[in-house]
C-alpha cells in the first residue's frame, strides 16, 4: 500500500532509460537498479526497480503528460517470491466467507466473515509493504529536490 507520486512542473523529455540512468547515478552505490519484469500485469512499459534486497524494493515508472513529468513509486512487491507468500494468505482469508456463504449461514455470519476477511487482507498487504516505505521516502525526497535531480541528470 506504500505508493507515492511526484510531479515535476516541467517536461524533462525523459525516457525510462534516462530516468533509470539518473537513479543508477544517484542510488547506484546503495541499491541495485533493474529493469521491471514483464511478468507483472500492471507494470508499465517505462518502469524499473530500485532493489535494496531480495525482499525490499520499489517499482518506479515514468509518465509525461501536459508538460509535466510524473514519477510513480510503488512499494508493492516487485518480486514473485513475495507474492508467492502473500497471495495464498490473502486467498485463504476468504475461506470462512465462502464456507458461510455456501452452507446457508445467517446474513450476520456471512457479512461478519466477509468483513473479517477484508480486514485480514488489508493487514497482510500493509505488513508486506512496510519494508519498502523507507526506500520510497528516500526516492521521493530525491525526486522532490528538483535541483539535486537536475544536477544528477546533467552529470550523465
Amino acid at each position: 500500500m506504500a505508493k507515492a507520486k511526484v510531479v515535476m512542473p516541467l517536461d524533462l523529455g525523459l525516457t525510462s532509460e534516462r530516468a533509470r540512468e539518473v537513479f543508477e547515478k544517484y542510488f547506484g552505490d546503495k541499491y541495485e537498479i533493474l529493469n521491471a519484469p514483464k511478468i507483472r500485469f500492471y507494470v508499465k512499459k517505462r518502469a524499473f526497480i530500485v532493489k535494496k534486497s531480495a525482499w525490499v524494493g520499489a517499482l518506479v515508472w515514468l509518465e509525461q503528460k501536459k508538460g509535466k513529468t510524473y514519477f510513480v513509486l510503488d512499494g508493492k512487491p516487485a518480486y514473485i517470491a513475495r507474492w508467492a507468500i502473500f497471495f495464498p494468505l490473502c486467498v485463504c482469508a476468504y475461506v470462512p466467507f465462502f464456507y458461510a456463504l455456501s452452507f446457508g449461514r445467517t446474513v450476520e455470519v456471512v457479512v461478519g466473515s466477509f468483513i473479517m476477511a477484508n480486514i485480514i487482507v488489508f493487514l497482510l498487504t500493509y505488513i508486506e509493504s512496510l519494508p519498502s516505505k523507507k526506500l520510497l521516502k528516500e526516492a521521493k525526497a530525491f525526486l522532490e529536490n528538483t535541483d539535486k535531480f537536475r544536477e544528477t541528470l546533467s552529470q550523465i
